[in-house]
C-alpha cells in the first residue's frame, strides 16, 4: 500500500475512506480501461473535499456569538481591549486585538451600556473578537413557549 494519503488521521470519514478503498480494490478493471486505483483516488479526492467543507462548517458553528449590552470595558497592559457583553443570563468576554485596526477603533468608541453584536473564535483562555458591530436598536425581548403564554 504505497498510495498517498489524502486525509489526516483524525477525520470523521476515515472509516468510510477505508471501506471505499477496500471495495474498489476487490473489483476488477471496468470496461473502459480505468483502473481501480484511479477510481479510488478520484473517490478519495471527492471525500477530501467533503471533509474540508465539513471542517469549515464546524469552525463557524464553534464561534461565540452574542448580541447584548457592554457591561465592562478594560484596556490590557499590551494595549488590547477586553469587552464583556451581557444578554440575559449569558455573559461573554471578548478580547479585541490592537493589530485589528477597524475593530479596535469601534471598541474605543463604545461606552458601557451600548448595544453591540460580537463574534469570536475561542483561543486558549480568551475569545478573540473577529466581528464587532455597533447596534442602533437592541431588542431585549425573550422567546417564549406557548405554555408560558397560557400561564401568564
Amino acid at each position: 500500500m504505497a498510495q498517498t494519503r489524502f486525509f489526516k488521521r483524525n477525520t470523521t470519514l476515515s472509516q468510510t475512506q477505508r471501506s471505499v478503498k477496500q471495495a474498489f480494490q476487490n473489483l476488477p478493471h471496468n470496461s473502459k480501461g480505468i483502473s481501480n486505483n484511479k477510481m479510488t483516488n478520484q473517490l478519495l479526492q471527492t471525500l477530501q473535499v467533503m471533509v474540508e467543507k465539513e471542517k469549515t462548517a464546524q469552525s463557524f458553528r464553534a464561534r461565540a456569538r452574542i448580541k447584548g449590552r457592554i457591561t465592562k470595558k478594560n484596556i490590557t497592559k499590551n494595549g488590547n481591549i477586553t469587552l464583556t457583553i451581557k444578554r440575559g443570563e449569558r455573559e461573554i468576554s471578548f478580547l479585541v486585538l490592537k493589530n485589528h485596526k477597524d475593530k479596535i477603533l469601534i471598541a474605543q468608541k463604545l461606552l458601557v451600556g451600548n448595544p453591540v453584536s460580537a463574534e469570536g473564535i475561542r483561543k486558549r483562555h480568551f475569545i478573540i473578537c473577529t466581528k464587532l458591530k455597533m447596534l442602533e436598536k437592541f431588542d431585549e425581548s425573550k422567546q417564549m413557549t406557548l405554555d408560558e403564554n397560557n400561564n401568564a
